[in-house]
């Protein structure tokens, strides 16, 4: 028997008191509220550790984790390049006029010109983006499927545009890419609120 029902009939038999009936209306009130934040669309957990021990929630921070390794790679990447740059600027001081109109090939990094730095920059962005969006999430007890499945979306989508971005410069798979990725990030913060930061007992 639940706190109301016991308050109920305990004066059921009488004309409640004005302090009975606001305690009533409370009990009913936080009744409610309990049944309502228990779960949205089987979404919310009950509580902090049983949610990030679930296996989507893990499967989120791998997401972040990878796209944080190819951000380090990227960062390793210009910095080889700049490195190479500058030991071949020293070498092309020293030759002659005709040595340097015979050297024709160029390494796989020079040929790349400035897409690591771009796509190091972009991935940085993309980096912060995705840790806020996370971060409210598992804070909140939010989502915990649908987030993991935006995540991998939005992880997939980043690697094509830092491939992209090293390649070539396209401002028109910027703008896309940008807005694409932004949506998503939106989605999931979005999901959080409306899923969790719940915390009636």
């Amino acid at each position: 028997m639940s706190p109301t029902t016991g308050l109920m009939s305990a004066v059921d038999s009488r004309e409640p008191t004005d302090s009975e009936a606001l305690n009533i209306t409370s009990l009913a009130v936080a009744q409610d509220i309990k049944e309502d934040t228990s779960g949205f669309n089987g979404l919310s957990s009950d509580n902090f550790d049983s949610f990030i021990t679930e296996t989507s929630v893990r499967s989120q921070w791998i997401a972040f984790w990878i796209l944080w390794i190819i951000w380090a790679l990227l960062l390793l990447m210009n910095l080889i390049q700049k490195e190479l740059v500058k030991r071949d600027v020293e070498t092309e001081i020293r030759r002659s006029t005709a040595e340097r109109a015979e050297r024709t090939e160029t390494g796989f990094l020079e040929r790349l010109g400035n897409g690591p730095k771009r796509a190091s920059k972009i991935a940085h962005d993309l980096l912060l983006g995705f840790l806020s969006a996370l971060v409210i999430n598992t804070l909140g007890r939010g989502s915990g499927v649908a987030v993991e499945v935006l995540s991998w979306i939005y992880l997939g989508l980043s690697i094509v545009w830092l491939v992209t971005e090293m390649i070539t410069v396209n401002k028109l798979v910027r703008l896309s890419m940008g807005f694409v990725l932004l949506a998503i990030l939106l989605t999931i913060i979005i999901i959080s609120y409306a899923a969790g930061w719940r915390f009636v007992g």
